[in-house]
């Protein structure tokens, strides 16, 4: 199970890879909250929740049609207040709330709970149509179609169109496609990169239909996006 941490105490880290968790830490930013959600290749998030500010993140995430199963860990201001807390947590999308300092087998039977409950919901497919081409995007079975034709992508490729599908109509600005592709790695590379990645997804898409070329499009200067002036079909 690969699993996103923010915030994570050190010491949690290991026993949770005893009970075959996989986890990748991140810093204890709200930034990093988002960029973890878009992530396909992450089937949950487990993060410490030290306000209140990330409710209202994870909530317009929710709205955006985001759903990667979030877990968190929170310090309660007391006992009494607790429950509220916990509701607070619930009601804007969060799967579930730990007492902090969680006890990692409890923590692990969290997040193992709610990635199974993730996996035998509705499939998440993801279908765009542009012109004569229908562009249908599966990630349960990382496959990309065009008019029922697979698309052959490099993981990179993929992991870019993911997360503009996930976000279909809204421009995404280029630093925070770039930050969630790579914030979890060493060498990172330069933020115009984006654009060489998107010029060969285009060329695929070009190769199986002409029109599907048109899926992806650019705003100079600020960012990428899926059909930002077109209408989606689902």
């Amino acid at each position: 199970m690969k699993v996103l941490g923010i915030g994570l105490d050190q010491e949690l880290l290991r026993p949770l890879e005893e009970r075959g968790i996989e986890i990748r830490v991140k810093k204890g930013l709200l930034e990093e909250f988002g960029f973890s959600l878009m992530d396909p290749e992450c089937e949950a998030v487990v993060a410490k929740i030290p306000h209140n500010g990330w409710l209202l993140s994870l909530r317009q995430f929710r709205e955006e049609g985001i759903h990667t199963p979030v877990v968190g860990i929170a310090v309660p201001r007391s006992l009494a207040a607790w429950s509220g807390y916990r509701a607070d947590f619930l009601e804007n999308g969060g799967d579930d709330l730990l007492q902090a300092p969680a006890d990692p087998r409890e923590l692990a039977a969290s997040l193992k709970r709610v990635a199974r409950r993730f996996e035998r919901s509705p499939e998440e497919t993801f279908s765009f149509v542009v012109g004569g081409a229908r562009i249908d995007i599966s990630p349960s079975r990382v496959l990309v179609s065009v008019n029922g034709a697979r698309l052959n992508l490099t993981n990179t490729e993929y992991r870019l169109l993911m997360i503009l599908a996930r976000q279909a109509g809204t421009l995404i600005p280029k630093e925070r496609i770039h930050q969630c592709m790579y914030s979890s790695r060493h060498n990172v590379p330069d933020l115009e990169i984006l654009g060489v990645f998107v010029c060969k997804l285009r060329k695929k898409l070009a190769r199986a239909h002409p029109d599907a070329r048109n899926l992806i499009e650019t705003r100079w200067g600020e960012g990428f996006g899926i059909l930002l002036s077109q209408g989606a079909a689902a």
